[in-house]
């Protein structure tokens, strides 16, 4: 069986891990809201009315890609056949499905369980949250004819608008089973390249085929033994700074998305670990240790005997490029004045144009 898992409140759920809240969140992009799907395209300022037990945040890319990477991860030690869709969006051939049950209820993701990828997509989509969806072979028929057409909207690759589903609904096609009965010359005589996407989608539930191995992402660790067990913070902290520099270095111009700090036992086994995602990668030796430390802090107390460290640097990416200007922009008078005003005010004057057309110099301007 193959396991399709959805997130299509992925942004909302990078807030809430990156801030360690519990809250609901509302994430906008430019004042316009892009999570939950609930509120998709509504303006922030009525969404936050709507709903004033939201929390509402600015939407932060490399906050989302970190922990759609983090559970990805997750999923990996389940199987590895493993095939990224994009930003949210998986398939799975999982070897224990108590494990990834547990992984879909705490990141609240939808999920269907099917014998197909498309099918398992599909059900995926019809899924609530927290929930997975199986359509055995028997029900398959059943499935689509109940399957409502504006599911569909959540499989970005279909482009579907919500004025496509409304002619869909005026020509009588509410479900996906009353859809996958036209042809392709129908579908796309009617909607265009949309409708051949769709037909094209719908004819592939059937086809099954294997997945892939996963290639997971690289990583940077760095791991330091004691000769004897200690609970002192302070030679955890050493063996810290120890590693720091050169797993730095090792980022190569990379910034470091996620730590992980892991303790050992006397077995050389991580008995207690922390996992921080940090709002902005960053490559900075300084911040890193700041984290670890504020990391370190919650982990360790009296009763702990610890016989040694791990440090993984995790979700590593390029820098952010931005662009900058070649010469830098002189100040003009205003910007100069700005200032001088606000601590100056009954001060400073400024000269207005009054009548540019007057035969009297004194009455061309006035001055304020």
């Amino acid at each position: 069986m193959i396991a399709a898992i959805c997130i299509p409140h992925l942004p909302s759920l990078a807030v809430q891990i990156t801030r360690d809240v519990t809250s609901p969140v509302i994430v906008h992009a430019q004042g316009r809201v892009v999570s939950p799907l609930s509120l998709a395209g509504m303006s922030a300022d009525r969404a936050s009315k709507l709903h004033p037990e939201y929390l509402v945040e600015l939407r932060q890319p490399a906050a989302e890609e970190t922990v759609w990477e983090m559970i990805v991860e997750a999923v990996f030690t389940t199987t590895p056949l493993i095939v990224v869709q994009g930003a949210g969006r998986l398939l799975c051939a999982p070897d224990t499905l108590p494990k990834l049950r547990r992984i879909i209820e705490r990141t609240q993701a939808q999920a269907g369980l099917a014998s197909t990828k498309t099918l398992a997509s599909l059900a995926a989509v019809s899924a609530r949250n927290g929930t997975i969806v199986t359509v055995d072979e028997d029900d398959i028929a059943r499935f689509l004819d109940v399957l409502p057409v504006e599911r569909l909207q959540m499989m970005s690759d279909l482009e579907l608008t919500d004025d496509l589903i409304e002619r869909l609904d005026l020509f009588g096609l509410q479900t996906v089973g009353r859809l996958r009965r036209l042809t392709k010359r129908h579908l796309q005589a009617q909607f265009g390249t949309v409708g051949a996407r769709i037909h094209d989608l719908l004819r592939s539930i059937p086809d099954r085929t294997s997945l892939t191995q996963y290639q997971p992402l690289p990583l940077i660790s760095a791991r330091e033994r004691f000769d004897e067990g200690t609970n002192e913070p302070a030679m955890v902290e050493a063996a810290i700074d120890m590693m720091l520099p050169s797993m730095v270095e090792e980022l190569n111009k990379r910034c470091v998305g996620r730590l992980e700090l892991q303790l050992l036992n006397r077995a050389d086994r991580n008995f207690l670990h922390r996992s921080r995602i940090l709002q902005s990668p960053t490559s900075e030796l300084q911040l890193i240790r700041t984290q670890l430390f504020a990391m370190l802090g919650e982990m360790v107390s009296e009763q702990l005997q610890i016989w040694g460290v791990t440090l993984v640097y995790a979700s590593l990416r390029q820098p952010l490029v931005e662009q900058q200007t070649m010469f830098r922009a002189k100040k003009s008078v205003h910007d100069i004045a700005r200032p001088i005003i606000k601590r100056y005010p009954t001060v400073i004057k400024r000269a207005e144009l009054a009548d540019p057309f007057s035969l009297m110099v004194e009455k061309v301007w006035r001055v304020v």
